[in-house]
């Protein structure tokens, strides 16, 4: 899953690199991977609840958690701290979901 908020990042990074239509198609072809993860208010009061330094790695992590995610993935494990739920990076994910 990617967080909601991720999806418009990523939109803003596609569409800054090339154009927008460039990152519709890039947005398509990410939600026709992956599911999104829903960020309410729940979600958002679950982030503060951590008092993590980094809000959107909170936010990030709350999210994984309500949607009941096994792993969260990221280039900076480190960033979370005390995660609700394993954080391993993208080598790790990649060869524990080959594994499986």
């Amino acid at each position: 899953m990617v967080p909601a908020h991720g999806v418009t990042t990523i939109f803003y990074l596609l569409e800054k690199a090339r154009d927008a239509a460039f990152a519709r198609e890039g947005v398509e072809r990410l939600i026709g991977v992956f599911a999104v993860a829903p960020v309410d208010d729940n979600v958002v009061r679950r982030a503060l609840a951590l008092t993590w330094p980094d809000f959107e790695d909170a936010v990030c992590a709350a999210a994984a958690e309500a949607s009941g995610c096994d792993a969260l993935v990221t280039r900076d494990p480190d960033g979370y701290p005390n995660a609700p739920l394993p954080v391993i990076d993208p080598a790790a994910a990649l060869s524990w979901l080959t594994q499986e």
